[in-house]
Formats: C-alpha cells, structure tokens, sequence
C-alpha cells in the first residue's frame, strides 16, 4: 500500500479546502473522489455575504471565516494561474420599510474597523437600473462570489497530476482503523489519519451515519440574459440574481426539507419550484421584461446542521477519523478555516471549538 499522511475522502468545498491546506503543509495526501458533476459543492453559486437573514445580522464568524478565505482563494488562483475568485460589493434590496429601517438602524452609521469588518451603505435608487425597489436598497461589503464549478475542476486536475487524486465511489465501510494507521485497500492506500468531507452521503457509513444533518434541498436556475436587463454585481432581492462570465444568470435558491434529492424532472413539486424561482426573478423588475429562457436547472441537497454551524472533529471511538461537514450553505465562506482548523486538531491535538465540535449536544437530536 502507497503510504501517505492524510487520507481524503470527498473534493467537493470541504474535502478540496482540506488538500489544499494540507498541500500548503507538504503533507502528502490521497484524495479519493466520485467527481460528481452535479454534486451540492459543484452546482453552489459561491456566495460570500456578510449580512444575512431577515434580521440583518452579521454572518456568523464572519471575521473569522472572511479573513481565511480571502487569502485563501487568490492563494490558489496565483499557484494555478486561474480566475474563479471574485471580491467586490453585493446589493440588496430592500423588501419592506421595516427592513429599510433595520439596515438604517444596525449598520448605516457603522464605521469600518478593518477590511473584514462588514458594512453596508445606501444606494441611490437611480442606480438600480429599473429593478423593482420601492424601499431602496444598499451596498454591502466585503462580499465576494466563488466559480465552485471552475475551481473545483481545476483542483481535481492539479491534484491529479500529482496522482493524488483518485476517481472512485468509495465504500467508507471498507475503511480499517487498526489503531496505528488507516487502511483503504480498495485504492491501495494506508494513511496516519482519514477525513470524510460527505455532506450528506455520510449518513450512509458506519463512521458518522450518526451526525445530526438537517439537509435541504436546493434548486438553482441558468437564464439567458435578457436584453433589457443590466445586472453587473450580485443582487439579492426575492431571489439572488449572479452575473457569470460568460453574459448568463444564476438565480436561485429554492429551500426544501423533505425532497432529499438532486433529480431534475417532471415531478409537481420540481416544476412548481422552478416556476416559483421565475415568478420572483420577474418580480425583481419594474414593468414587464421579456420571457425568460432558462437554459439550465440544477438542483442539489445541502449538508445543513439543525443549528446551521459546522460538525467537524473526531470519531468517537477512532483517533484516526475524522469528518468535517454541516457546511449548509456557507461552505465557500467556511471551508478554509475550518480545514485549517481541523488539520490542526489531527497534526497537534489542539482543541475543537466547541460550537463547532460535532459531538455538541446538538447530536442527540434525531433525524427527521
């Protein structure tokens, strides 16, 4: 067996956050992947948003989790000479005066501390080239967008090149912890720990079927941009509208807890999702605007948490295995530190933060 320092099984934002942090360590790595091209990490729109939720409330650790991953990214785009980061403000608009005020009251006088420091300001209604926003809107910055489908490729390649990175449907239940190293022999690898970086396929295997997921589904649409339209930065209105590279839009996301599946068809509830992601992307203008023509429809079921924090840390009765998991949403904006944080927990022991541990009480809750 090819003797190797950590094992990797996953290379979705977790698994590949963790190679690359290990890679900066020189640790060697195996990474064995299925490489889903329709996996949650691959059809995630990559946003970066330091004001959330109908409460306008900083996103959680934001300074934390901002300050990694904005070093992190461009780190990577430098080694592999690509684009797949992009830095700049996002809008919101506001969809009712309480919220106006909400944003008026908590951040509109805020003063930025550092370059982390989240902070919103408000925009002319001028500037919002005819979208619907009777309360206005703002500016809110630091914020950024992740290609997930151009970075993840690019991270398989790089790692493959190096024949670290195996393509295959692994069986975890084949992985052996015989106290001194661990074992896949499936792909011929022996190595000092394991990390599973699932999302919700670990409910599968007998390592951590027990982590308490809350998983959703999410559904996400590719529009031809009509011609009428001008949207040049991240908007979030009744639905998040991205601009991509190549002249399209992202919208999107759907939010759903009981069709636990990726499968795009001709189900009711599939068709009703995609009908209302259009109905509140037409509500985003003022006026008519042309037919939209959707030239894609994805769907993909996030690893969400009950209490939407992160479950990483060890097993509970193997030293060697680990998982890092729960990323919901966030998983471009988390990914990072958390690998890093992990990666510390394996190689010096350090503590777990607790409200990241996923063996916080939180566990006992039973799956629904």
């Amino acid at each position: 067996m090819k003797s190797v320092d950590l094992l990797i099984v996953g290379c979705g934002l977790a698994g590949s956050a963790i190679a690359w942090q290990a890679h900066r360590r020189g640790m060697s790595i195996a990474i064995a992947d299925r490489n889903e091209l329709q996996s949650c990490s691959m059809v995630a729109a990559g946003l970066v948003t330091p004001i959330t939720g109908s409460r306008a409330a900083a996103s959680w650790e934001w300074h934390l989790f901002f300050s990694e991953a904005s070093h992190f990214y461009p780190w990577i785009e430098e080694k592999l000479h690509g684009r797949f980061w992009y830095s700049e403000p996002a809008i919101r608009i506001f969809l009712s005066e309480m919220e106006r005020i909400q944003f008026e009251q908590k951040w509109f006088s805020k003063t930025s501390l550092s370059p982390t420091t989240p902070t919103a300001a408000p925009i002319e209604t001028t500037s919002l080239s005819g979208i619907h926003a009777p309360w206005g809107g703002c500016s809110m910055s630091p914020a950024a967008r992740l290609d997930t489908h151009a970075y993840l490729s690019k991270t398989r390649e790089f790692f493959k090149n190096r024949t670290e990175y195996h393509e295959c449907d692994v069986d975890c239940d084949s992985i052996v912890d015989n106290g001194s190293r661990v074992q896949l022999s499936s792909i011929g690898i022996s190595a000092d720990a394991v990390i599973l970086c699932q999302g919700v396929e670990s409910r599968k295997n007998q390592w951590f079927a027990e982590l308490p997921l809350h998983p959703a589904r999410g559904d996400i649409l590719t529009l031809e941009k009509p011609r009428q339209v001008e949207v040049e930065r991240v908007v979030h209105h009744n639905v998040w509208v991205v601009p991509t590279i190549d002249g399209k839009l992202k919208i999107g996301a759907t939010y759903n807890r009981h069709t636990l599946d990726g499968i795009v068809d001709n189900r009711p509830e599939v068709l009703s999702w995609k009908s209302e992601l259009i109905r509140r992307w037409e509500g985003v203008f003022e006026g008519n605007i042309q037919s939209s023509v959707v030239l894609d429809h994805q769907a993909a079921v996030r690893p969400a948490s009950y209490d939407r924090h992160p479950l990483i840390g060890r097993h509970i009765a193997s030293s060697r295995v680990f998982c890092l998991n729960g990323l919901g949403s966030k998983g471009t904006l988390m990914a990072p530190a958390l690998a890093r944080i992990v990666l510390s927990t394996i190689l010096n022991g350090d503590a777990l933060p607790p409200q990241l541990d996923w063996q916080r009480p939180l566990r006992r809750i039973k799956k629904t």
